[in-house]
This record gives structure tokens, sequence and C-alpha cells, in this order.
């Protein structure tokens, strides 16, 4: 299976921040809203699979800027910030806004305690990919019509993240 994080062509639409060593974008589907990865860039002979020096240089600028642009565009006290690495082996963040009550409700209705923080995660990927396969079911879709849907849908969430970042899309 090819990386879907090294095909920067196709996630052009849902991309909001580059600065030639990081790049972010909203996750497409997601559960929680602005839902962003922020992956290292790809160079053109490698995907960056190890969390070394090399790929990690930059990011003590991009995650603290990409997190700030999320607590302004969602009006959020926090981002949940986790290095999980499931199916994707390309190394990446997952950056989830969270309200002041988001988490500890999940916890609640899952009856996960505080420091299950692995099994909280999973629960929201399951949930998230559930919903979305539900929905592409319920609508006779394939997996790229929904995905073209649902960064549709995303496109003045993206213009705004882009507006706080400064960030042309060029």
């Amino acid at each position: 299976m090819a990386c879907p994080f090294c095909n920067l062509a196709g996630l052009a639409d849902r991309l909001f921040y580059d600065d030639g060593q990081w790049v972010a974008f909203l996750a497409a589907p997601s559960y929680t809203p602005g839902h962003t990865i922020l992956a290292a860039k790809p160079s053109s002979s490698r995907c960056p699979k190890r969390m070394d020096r090399r790929t990690l240089k930059g990011v003590d600028a991009a995650l603290p800027l990409v997190v700030a642009v999320l607590k302004a565009r969602y009006g959020i006290p926090d981002v949940l910030v986790s290095s999980l690495r499931g199916l994707v082996s390309h190394v990446h963040f997952h950056l989830i806004p969270r309200g002041n009550v988001d988490e500890q409700t999940w916890r609640n209705v899952q009856g996960l305690k505080k420091g299950r923080l692995f099994q909280f995660l999973g629960y929201l990927e399951v949930k998230g990919l559930a919903g979305a396969e539900q929905e592409r079911l319920d609508r006779g879709w394939d997996e790229g019509r929904q995905r073209r849907a649902v960064t549709r849908s995303l496109q003045p969430d993206i213009r705004r993240l882009r507006k706080l970042t400064g960030w042309t899309g060029r």
C-alpha cells in the first residue's frame, strides 16, 4: 500500500500549513471537528518512518504554531497530541481539539478511566471510522467519492486555518 501522507498532491485540498519540513491537514473523515494531522514532509527519495533527529527537525516550531492555530480557530482550551502510529508508518502526529468537557464526556460514555489514553484514542478512531463507513454505505458511495465530499465540506474550515497560518497553498 502506498503511503497516504507521502502523496501531498492527494492532500492538497486539505493542507493548511507547510513549512518545508512539516505539513498540517485536516483528517477526513474525522470524529472530532478540527482533527488535524501534522506529518513530516517526505523527501523525494524516502518516506519518513523513523522518529530520529533528522525527521523531527523543525517540529519544535511547527507543532506549537499549528496547536495555537487550532485553539484560535475552534475556541478551545487544549489540543490532544498523539504520536500513535497504527496503519500508517509515516512519522505524524494527531492533533485533536478538545473542549472543556469533551474528553471527560467521551471517557464517561465508554467507562474509560483516567490514564487509559490508548483505549480512549482507539475508541475515537473506531467510532469515527464506523460512522464514516455507515455514511458511505447509506449513500452508496465509494471511498473516493466520500473523501471528496468530506473535503468539500471542510473547505470553509481550511480557508480559515490557512488565513490563520498565513499559508497561501503555494
